[in-house]
């Protein structure tokens, strides 16, 4: 595989066949997110008996879409704290450069 940048990759969510073609170094990453998708929906199958199947798996991706969303505020909020430490410090530099 040295020299092949993507591989593709057999997924089963919910009992679904899912495809994709993700880089070679990603394939841990991937299926690490496929144990935990299906740990998650065979959670809420068994908590949630009365859903359909559709409706865990939106369930589902208001779940993962919430941690998305999350995790970029924080993300954003921490950018914008290191570029203020950053120019606090070229502040101080300068100052003690005089």
């Amino acid at each position: 595989m040295k020299g092949k940048e993507n591989v593709k990759m057999e997924l089963n969510i919910a009992g679904e066949q899912v495809y994709v073609t993700v880089p070679f170094s990603s394939q841990d990453f991937v299926r690490r997110t496929e144990q935990d998708i299906e740990a998650l929906y065979r959670d809420w199958r068994l908590r949630f008996t009365k859903k359909t199947p559709t409706e865990l798996l939106a369930m589902m991706i208001y779940q993962y879409a919430s941690y998305y969303h999350d995790m970029r505020d924080k993300y954003d909020r921490a950018t914008r704290e290191a570029e203020n430490i950053s120019r606090m410090l070229d502040s101080v530099l300068d100052m003690s450069v005089e």
